[in-house]
């Protein structure tokens, strides 16, 4: 019965072993940027795999002393699971807000095109919808870029 026992927790931990995720390093200009996109989800991974080993762990006979163990290594583990989810989210809001002040500037700018540039320029009237364009549209453009650059440099 004990046997059976022990066959079956090991079962039981087999799919559950820890396949540690590395990140892959093509040679790419982009890598750092992916390299710092993924590092909080390959850490949320591992600790999500390190925890549930511990748990799974547990099943398996075992003193005190190793089970207090198990239980701090689950504790730790799961920390780093919540602090990728945190970092997560942060980041979540702040490309949010980025994506909503970029589409506010952009309807702003289809806005001024469709109804102010595009009729001056239908009606021979270069000079009105140059101004316009160098101006307003062309500060527009400027943070719009700005913005998906920032987005981009941010993943």
């Amino acid at each position: 019965m004990k046997s059976q026992a022990l066959i079956l927790s090991v079962a039981l931990l087999i799919p559950c072993l820890p396949a540690r995720a590395q990140v892959a390093t093509p040679e790419t200009p982009a890598t750092g940027n992916v390299q710092r996109m993924l590092a909080p989800t390959v850490a949320m991974s591992g600790g999500l795999a390190e925890a549930r080993e511990n748990l799974m762990a547990m099943f398996l006979p075992t003193d005190t002393a190793s089970f207090a163990q198990r239980q701090q290594a689950i504790k730790v583990a799961s920390a780093r699971v919540d602090a990728g989810l945190d970092h997560a989210n942060t980041r979540l809001l702040e490309i949010g807000a980025k994506l909503k002040e970029f589409g506010t500037i952009w309807a702003e700018f289809k806005n001024s095109r469709d109804n102010q540039l595009i009729p001056l320029l239908a009606a021979g009237n270069r000079d009105a919808a140059l101004r316009i364009a160098e101006e307003v549209q062309a500060e527009r453009l400027k943070k719009m870029r700005e913005i998906l650059e920032n987005l981009a440099l941010s993943f």
